[in-house]
């Protein structure tokens, strides 16, 4: 994933969470990562897998093909 496709993804996911009220330490326990992992994500540092997005995705209510900016899908 590109950085900018990253950093896209990320927004889109700490904006779905917001949205949901869901906080850190929710995505934290369902990803099972530690918190720092999970702020790497959030921030774009760190690209989230395959695995994790569904897993994002299912806490939010969403589908995974939700988070990805459409030019990356």
């Amino acid at each position: 994933m590109s950085k900018s496709t990253a950093h896209r993804v990320a927004a889109n996911v700490r904006a779905e969470l917001t949205r949901n009220d869901i906080r850190q330490p929710q995505v934290t326990a369902a990803l099972s990562l530690s918190q720092s992992a999970v702020s790497r994500r959030l921030r774009g540092q760190v690209d989230f897998t395959i695995t994790e997005l569904s897993v994002v995705a299912k806490l939010i209510g969403i589908e995974a093909r939700d988070l990805i900016p459409d030019g990356a899908r």
